[in-house]
């Protein structure tokens, strides 16, 4: 699979789209938008991370005989204006360069093109041609930020641990061991039934990180090159969102049966590393378990949790409405009793301490980075929207290991979190994930009919590139599917021909694909 995604990732995404291959009469009057491109790859910004104080070089491509002139306009709080110079040419096109000097870029900068034919002007930014100059949807630039190059390169291969392989039975969840509310737990006689829909996190697979271990050969062979493991920590459910305990992967050494403990973690990084394949794990901070020593709804430490006492060291841990069967938890489960980031513990716990969750991971576990869950949704008492969170958690985990990867599970815009203090990337949900399953499948997430035509399909993905500093696009995880959503089969109508011409654009857009 490396190699096929080598040789198709040099097939020009352009291609897609018609270009006319008519040579421009020189000195028409009239710019030939056709042949007019620019984006924020190597070729055509460089560098695409510049530090603060750098020049920058940009170029622009046009149909050959073309423009007669070109600039680059620049908004970093005032207007200025480079000129640019032919550099290149060949039987189709030219090209055109211009630099910005570093004393212009030390803060965050907005840039365009600006092109003449004789007396027709044109300009280009996100959006493309342009006929009038834009005030808006301009080329970002952040200086400073840096993201992991070993992400922009990688192949991601998301696994959910229960339902991905048994490698220890002997560790499966026994039958009524205990119970999720009214549902007692159980594991499946058969791998291939069907989970319970609805879930209720209590029928398990018995799929384990030694399981997750035996398969990192067929890995391998796949091209995967990074594994983003679905949460790991000691929790009751299936799924493992409801943290039990962040220091502690799910453990038979707690209670009998889990995923295998830290020893089998460390057994799976080792042999992963070992095989040149990064492991990233899912923080879920926006909220713990209603098990966690700090709520203890189960009573099952000898301390007293916030559900427990009113006096309890962490009753400002959680935010009740009226103690103590009110309280905010995430969505609709009550098992899920959402943190309160206005109490400074909190923030010292997450990330603040110098063994704080976020820095002990990557930084003595020798984790490659983190997922954040919901991360939209952290904040104080029952708000969200806490940006201030991540800045301070991204300076921790980048002390801790200035290589790891962050990324976030943002289904929107996704922007306010890429400026370069936050996030590396996000799961690409809107930049790559739902414009490829209206265009090719013609279904939305919710598998209800949804389409896009090729020009609205276009707009969208370098719509969304253009609002994105070049570091983080190139670092977006690109999916198809995850855990959240139908699979692309489903959203295809078993169409296998959609499957793999979706899967054929995944491998080859910008961006590191997540399968």
């Amino acid at each position: 699979m490396s190699e096929f995604r080598t040789i198709i990732r040099a097939l020009p995404l352009l291609l897609l789209l018609p270009v006319t291959p008519l040579l421009a009469a020189q000195i028409d009057n009239r710019v030939e938008g056709e042949g007019i491109f620019a984006d924020q790859t190597i070729r055509f910004m460089y560098p695409n991370e510049p530090m603060p104080g750098a020049s920058l070089r940009l170029r622009i491509r046009a149909f050959k005989n073309d423009l007669t002139a070109a600039e680059i306009r620049i908004w970093n709080g005032s207007e200025k204006t480079y000129g640019m110079h032919k550099i290149a040419e060949d039987d189709i096109f030219e090209y055109w360069e211009g630099s910005v000097p570093g004393t212009e870029v030390r803060d965050d900068l907005w840039y365009h093109f600006v092109l003449h034919d004789g007396t027709d002007t044109k300009w280009y930014n996100v959006d493309g041609v342009r006929n009038s100059q834009p005030y808006e949807r301009d080329f970002p630039v952040r200086p400073g930020f840096r993201t992991p190059q070993w992400a922009k390169e990688a192949t991601f291969y998301q696994i959910f641990v229960d339902r991905f392989y048994d490698g220890d039975p002997s560790n499966n969840v026994p039958d009524e061991a205990y119970a999720l509310g009214q549902y007692k737990v159980y594991t499946h006689d058969d791998w291939n039934e069907l989970p319970e829909n609805p879930g209720h996190g209590n029928d398990f697979f018995g799929g384990d990180l030694a399981g997750v271990e035996a398969k990192l050969p067929y890995l391998q062979d796949l091209g995967v090159t990074a594994i983003y493991l679905n949460p790991i920590f000691l929790s009751p459910s299936n799924s493992k969102y409801d943290t039990r305990d962040y220091r502690i992967v799910d453990s038979p050494e707690e209670w009998g049966f889990g995923f295998g403990g830290d020893a089998a973690f460390d057994s799976l990084l080792r042999a992963a590393h070992n095989a040149g394949i990064r492991i990233i794990l899912d923080g879920v901070f926006n909220h713990t378990g209603d098990w966690h020593q700090w709520f203890d709804r189960a009573g099952q430490y000898p301390t007293d949790g916030a559900f427990e006492s009113k006096t309890s060291e962490w009753s400002t841990f959680y935010t009740f409405f009226e103690w103590p069967y009110s309280f905010c938890h995430w969505s609709t489960f009550g098992m899920m009793p959402k943190l309160n980031y206005a109490e400074e513990r909190v923030r010292e716990e997450i990330y603040r301490n110098e063994d704080a969750i976020a820095r002990y991971w990557p930084g003595e576990r020798d984790t490659d980075g983190w997922r954040l869950d919901v991360p939209n949704e952290a904040g104080p008492y029952c708000e969200g929207g806490d940006h201030s969170i991540w800045r301070e958690f991204r300076s921790a985990v980048k002390a801790a290991r200035p290589d790891a990867y962050i990324t976030g599970e943002i289904w929107e815009n996704a922007t306010p979190w890429l400026e370069g203090d936050q996030f590396d990337a996000v799961m690409n949900y809107n930049g790559f994930a739902k414009p490829v399953w209206r265009f090719i499948a013609g279904r939305d997430k919710d598998d209800n009919p949804a389409t896009l035509d090729v020009d609205a399909f276009d707009a969208w993905l370098s719509g969304v590139r253009g609002d994105n500093p070049p570091q983080a696009t190139y670092a977006q995880q690109n999916l198809l599917d995850s855990h959240d959503t139908y699979r692309f089969l489903t959203l295809a109508g078993g169409d296998w021909r959609k499957v793999r011409e979706a899967a054929i654009l995944q491998m080859t857009y910008v961006g590191p694909p997540m399968i």
